[in-house]
């Protein structure tokens, strides 16, 4: 079950099915963990195979180095229901 008395972050990565990120389908994805190591060890997790690049964090509502893009926003744990 999910800790809520513990600090979590908005974690963003890009994911696509090839390494070379020239491909025309490129998923955003917001994973909420305590760090930046839990987010990427869960994504690497649930997406074996695909390249998973971090793009971004958001800390109390602001945005960190998020470019802006057309791409789809995935929740986590919706992923994994």
């Amino acid at each position: 079950m999910f800790d809520t008395n513990c600090i979590t972050k908005t974690f963003i990565f890009a994911v696509t099915k090839q390494p070379n990120f020239e491909q025309k389908v490129l998923v955003k994805v917001r994973c909420v963990a305590r760090n930046y190591s839990q987010a990427k060890n869960e994504l690497s997790e649930l997406l074996a195979g695909y390249s998973i690049v971090w793009m971004g964090q958001i800390n109390n509502n602001e945005v960190h180095n998020e470019p802006d893009s057309r791409q789809h926003h995935f929740n986590i744990n919706q992923m994994r229901r």
